[in-house]
Protein backbone atom coordinates (compact mmCIF):
# COMPACT_ATOMS: atom_id res chain seq x y z
CA UNK A 1 0.00 0.00 0.00
CA UNK A 2 3.05 2.41 0.83
CA UNK A 3 4.45 1.45 -2.97
CA UNK A 4 1.03 2.05 -4.41
CA UNK A 5 0.63 5.59 -2.66
CA UNK A 6 4.45 6.49 -2.87
CA UNK A 7 4.43 5.60 -7.10
CA UNK A 8 0.93 7.92 -7.08
CA UNK A 9 2.52 10.84 -5.95
CA UNK A 10 5.81 10.32 -7.85
CA UNK A 11 2.98 9.90 -11.33
CA UNK A 12 1.43 13.16 -10.15
CA UNK A 13 4.95 14.94 -9.73
CA UNK A 14 6.03 13.70 -12.66
CA UNK A 15 2.96 15.00 -14.50
CA UNK A 16 3.61 18.53 -12.76
CA UNK A 17 6.94 18.90 -14.01
CA UNK A 18 6.01 18.53 -17.56
CA UNK A 19 6.86 15.78 -20.81
CA UNK A 20 10.48 15.37 -20.24
CA UNK A 21 12.63 15.16 -23.55
CA UNK A 22 12.88 12.16 -25.61
CA UNK A 23 8.70 11.14 -25.13
CA UNK A 24 7.55 10.05 -28.65
CA UNK A 25 4.21 12.08 -29.92
CA UNK A 26 2.37 9.46 -28.57
CA UNK A 27 3.35 9.58 -25.19
CA UNK A 28 3.70 13.62 -24.70
CA UNK A 29 0.15 13.33 -25.63
CA UNK A 30 -1.18 11.32 -23.19
CA UNK A 31 0.91 12.51 -20.05
CA UNK A 32 -0.43 15.86 -21.43
CA UNK A 33 -4.02 14.77 -21.24
CA UNK A 34 -3.20 12.99 -17.57
CA UNK A 35 -1.87 16.11 -16.55
CA UNK A 36 -5.11 18.06 -17.70
CA UNK A 37 -7.21 15.64 -15.74
CA UNK A 38 -5.13 15.77 -12.65
CA UNK A 39 -5.66 20.09 -13.11
CA UNK A 40 -9.39 19.75 -13.88
CA UNK A 41 -9.93 17.48 -10.56
CA UNK A 42 -8.43 19.62 -8.91
CA UNK A 43 -9.76 22.80 -9.73
CA UNK A 44 -13.23 20.84 -9.40
CA UNK A 45 -12.86 20.24 -5.56
CA UNK A 46 -13.52 24.14 -4.40
CA UNK A 47 -16.39 24.87 -5.97
CA UNK A 48 -18.10 21.59 -4.90
CA UNK A 49 -17.00 21.92 -1.42
CA UNK A 50 -18.11 25.58 -1.48
CA UNK A 51 -21.35 24.19 -3.27
CA UNK A 52 -21.68 22.09 -0.29
CA UNK A 53 -21.20 24.44 2.60
CA UNK A 54 -23.73 26.40 0.97
CA UNK A 55 -26.48 23.97 1.05
CA UNK A 56 -26.03 23.27 4.61
CA UNK A 57 -26.09 26.93 5.38
CA UNK A 58 -29.66 26.77 3.43
CA UNK A 59 -30.25 23.68 5.26
CA UNK A 60 -29.49 25.25 8.90
CA UNK A 61 -31.48 28.90 7.77
CA UNK A 62 -34.72 26.76 6.92
CA UNK A 63 -34.35 24.48 10.10
CA UNK A 64 -34.08 27.93 12.24
CA UNK A 65 -36.70 29.67 10.26
CA UNK A 66 -39.21 26.42 11.04
CA UNK A 67 -37.76 26.64 14.40
CA UNK A 68 -38.49 30.62 15.20
CA UNK A 69 -42.03 30.21 13.52
CA UNK A 70 -43.46 26.92 15.80
CA UNK A 71 -42.23 29.06 18.67
CA UNK A 72 -44.42 31.85 18.07
CA UNK A 73 -47.63 30.04 17.52
CA UNK A 74 -46.62 27.99 20.96
CA UNK A 75 -46.15 31.50 22.57
CA UNK A 76 -49.77 32.91 20.85
CA UNK A 77 -51.31 29.65 21.91
CA UNK A 78 -50.11 29.40 25.35
CA UNK A 79 -50.87 33.43 25.37
CA UNK A 80 -54.53 32.59 24.24
CA UNK A 81 -54.84 29.68 26.46
CA UNK A 82 -53.49 31.94 29.68
CA UNK A 83 -55.97 34.88 28.22
CA UNK A 84 -58.96 32.73 28.74
CA UNK A 85 -58.30 31.03 32.05
CA UNK A 86 -59.02 32.62 35.14
CA UNK A 87 -58.02 30.92 38.47
CA UNK A 88 -57.68 27.50 36.49
CA UNK A 89 -60.69 27.56 35.30
CA UNK A 90 -61.03 28.12 31.37
CA UNK A 91 -63.83 31.42 30.55
CA UNK A 92 -66.32 30.57 27.61
CA UNK A 93 -66.85 33.57 25.12
CA UNK A 94 -68.40 36.53 26.62
CA UNK A 95 -72.01 36.34 25.71
CA UNK A 96 -73.47 39.03 22.98
CA UNK A 97 -74.40 43.08 25.15
CA UNK A 98 -77.75 44.33 24.57
CA UNK A 99 -77.78 47.74 23.77
CA UNK A 100 -77.64 49.54 27.52
CA UNK A 101 -74.78 47.40 28.24
CA UNK A 102 -72.53 49.37 25.30
CA UNK A 103 -73.05 52.44 27.00
CA UNK A 104 -70.09 53.78 29.18
CA UNK A 105 -72.70 55.14 32.23
CA UNK A 106 -74.06 51.71 32.39
CA UNK A 107 -70.81 49.95 33.89
CA UNK A 108 -70.68 52.69 35.91
CA UNK A 109 -74.42 53.09 37.14
CA UNK A 110 -73.37 49.24 38.29
CA UNK A 111 -70.58 49.88 40.15
CA UNK A 112 -72.38 52.57 42.15
CA UNK A 113 -75.48 49.82 42.83
CA UNK A 114 -72.47 47.53 44.35
CA UNK A 115 -71.07 49.92 46.26
CA UNK A 116 -74.48 51.37 47.44
CA UNK A 117 -75.79 48.18 48.41
CA UNK A 118 -72.74 47.29 50.51
CA UNK A 119 -73.04 50.28 52.16
CA UNK A 120 -76.71 50.13 52.84
CA UNK A 121 -76.09 46.40 54.70
CA UNK A 122 -73.60 48.51 57.02
CA UNK A 123 -76.60 50.68 57.97
CA UNK A 124 -77.75 50.53 61.58
CA UNK A 125 -81.15 48.64 62.51
CA UNK A 126 -82.82 52.11 63.12
CA UNK A 127 -82.19 53.44 59.23
CA UNK A 128 -84.41 51.12 57.28
CA UNK A 129 -85.92 54.14 55.56
CA UNK A 130 -82.25 55.49 54.66
CA UNK A 131 -81.58 52.36 53.32
CA UNK A 132 -84.20 51.68 51.23
CA UNK A 133 -83.88 55.23 50.12
CA UNK A 134 -80.31 54.67 49.03
CA UNK A 135 -80.99 51.17 47.12
CA UNK A 136 -83.87 52.48 45.43
CA UNK A 137 -82.17 55.49 43.95
CA UNK A 138 -78.78 53.73 43.25
CA UNK A 139 -81.05 50.43 40.97
CA UNK A 140 -83.27 53.66 39.24
CA UNK A 141 -80.04 54.63 37.50
CA UNK A 142 -79.19 51.45 35.55
CA UNK A 143 -82.90 50.67 35.11
CA UNK A 144 -83.11 53.91 33.55
CA UNK A 145 -80.24 53.54 31.38
CA UNK A 146 -81.38 50.66 30.20
CA UNK A 147 -85.10 51.77 29.69
CA UNK A 148 -83.90 55.07 27.92
CA UNK A 149 -81.46 52.24 25.33
CA UNK A 150 -84.79 50.64 24.25
CA UNK A 151 -86.89 53.71 23.67
CA UNK A 152 -87.66 53.82 20.12
CA UNK A 153 -87.94 58.11 20.30
CA UNK A 154 -85.28 60.50 21.14
CA UNK A 155 -87.62 62.18 23.23
CA UNK A 156 -88.48 59.03 25.20
CA UNK A 157 -84.89 58.32 25.40
CA UNK A 158 -83.75 61.35 26.71
CA UNK A 159 -86.37 61.07 28.92
CA UNK A 160 -85.43 58.53 30.78
CA UNK A 161 -81.74 59.50 30.91
CA UNK A 162 -82.95 62.71 32.81
CA UNK A 163 -84.83 59.89 35.17
CA UNK A 164 -81.49 58.27 36.08
CA UNK A 165 -79.80 61.45 36.05
CA UNK A 166 -81.90 62.75 38.64
CA UNK A 167 -81.79 59.26 40.26
CA UNK A 168 -77.71 59.67 40.32
CA UNK A 169 -77.99 62.97 41.88
CA UNK A 170 -80.46 61.88 44.41
CA UNK A 171 -78.03 59.15 45.28
CA UNK A 172 -75.43 61.27 45.90
CA UNK A 173 -77.15 63.67 48.53
CA UNK A 174 -77.92 60.32 50.39
CA UNK A 175 -74.04 59.17 50.21
CA UNK A 176 -73.69 62.75 51.84
CA UNK A 177 -75.89 61.56 54.42
CA UNK A 178 -74.69 58.96 55.74
CA UNK A 179 -70.91 60.40 55.54
CA UNK A 180 -72.56 62.96 57.93
CA UNK A 181 -74.20 60.23 59.76
CA UNK A 182 -70.53 58.73 60.37
CA UNK A 183 -72.11 55.38 58.47
CA UNK A 184 -69.32 55.31 56.10
CA UNK A 185 -65.94 55.94 55.59
CA UNK A 186 -64.23 58.50 53.72
CA UNK A 187 -62.87 56.02 51.72
CA UNK A 188 -66.17 54.78 50.64
CA UNK A 189 -67.64 58.53 50.27
CA UNK A 190 -64.82 59.51 47.83
CA UNK A 191 -65.60 56.46 45.84
CA UNK A 192 -69.22 56.59 45.43
CA UNK A 193 -68.68 60.50 44.75
CA UNK A 194 -66.42 59.85 41.71
CA UNK A 195 -68.53 57.35 40.68
CA UNK A 196 -71.67 59.84 40.27
CA UNK A 197 -69.86 62.86 38.90
CA UNK A 198 -68.99 60.22 35.89
CA UNK A 199 -72.18 59.19 35.73
CA UNK A 200 -74.25 62.39 35.83
CA UNK A 201 -71.49 63.90 33.42
CA UNK A 202 -72.33 61.01 30.83
CA UNK A 203 -76.19 60.96 31.62
CA UNK A 204 -75.77 65.27 30.94
CA UNK A 205 -74.69 64.72 27.38
CA UNK A 206 -77.33 61.60 26.83
CA UNK A 207 -80.19 63.78 27.45
CA UNK A 208 -79.20 66.26 24.82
Amino acid sequence: AGSGSGSGSTLRGFLSRGCPVGLSAGNRAKLESARAEIQLRQAAVPPLVLVLVLVLVLFLVLVLVLLLVLLRVRVRETTLRTAATIDGHVMPDPPPKLDHENRDAYPCAIAFVRLALRIASSLPRGESELRSQLKSAAMSVPLNIAEGSGKPSPADRAHAHAIARGSAMEGGALVDVCALAGYLTAEDARSARALLVRIVAMLSKMCR
